[in-house]
């Protein structure tokens, strides 16, 4: 094909070139002439036709458009080429496409220490005490007999209760605080958002209530 644009090109030529005998040239001389090699650039302009322009960016928009099924953050190739004119002129703006994967955490070791904070605070560097501890304190202020009398009645609550094995954790160190036989009951509430709010209210609600208040 491209021969025969060459040779198309070379015979249609207005001024052929004559030998010094007034014969037309064989072309054994062909390229001695810097003007010779316009064939070239004549061929080049007559490839480049409309035609495969358009269905080059046909091509490309049906890749782009399959990419995009797969990869929603991908940048069609038009896009790209506007955004190159946009950076010249000093008017580009990100056409970057936020997907799902954006506004997610990736969560490792954090979903074990982040509980763990309620039991060793000195973890973030809180002088504080943690809930066993705490839990320790309180139990020292009672008898042996009243002791055991509130480790058989434990109920766990509150939105941090919602921690996966919060409530078995409680269970053993509690168990660590008392005697081997010591009977001991730790329960989560029914509804751990809200059950501290709803007991409140109905105590709030008794007629006994002025006289408790201090």
């Amino acid at each position: 094909e491209r021969m025969r644009a060459i040779i198309s090109t070379l015979s249609g030529s207005e001024d052929k070139k004559k030998s010094a005998d007034g014969c037309a040239d064989d072309g054994s001389d062909f390229g001695e002439d810097d003007d010779d090699w316009n064939v070239y650039r004549q061929i080049s302009k007559d490839e480049g036709s409309d035609s495969s322009d358009d269905e080059l960016e046909a091509k490309l928009a049906h890749l782009d458009q399959t990419i995009l099924h797969i990869d929603p953050s991908h940048v069609p190739a038009m896009m790209r080429h506007d955004e190159q004119e946009e950076v010249k002129r000093g008017t580009a703006v990100s056409s970057y496409v936020a997907t799902e994967r954006d506004f997610q955490l990736s969560l490792g070791t954090e979903l074990v220490q982040s509980p763990e904070l309620l039991f060793q605070p000195s973890i973030v560097g809180l002088d504080q005490c943690g809930l066993s501890e705490l839990m320790d304190h309180i139990m020292r202020r009672f008898t042996p007999e009243q002791a055991q009398l509130m480790v058989q009645n434990v109920v766990v609550c509150g939105g941090s209760s919602l921690f996966p094995g919060l409530r078995g954790r409680i269970e053993s160190d509690l168990r660590s605080l008392v005697s081997p036989s010591a009977t001991l009951s730790v329960t989560l509430a029914s509804d751990p958002l809200l059950d501290t709010w709803r007991g409140a209210s109905r105590m709030a609600a008794h007629q006994s209530f002025s006289q408790i208040c201090v």
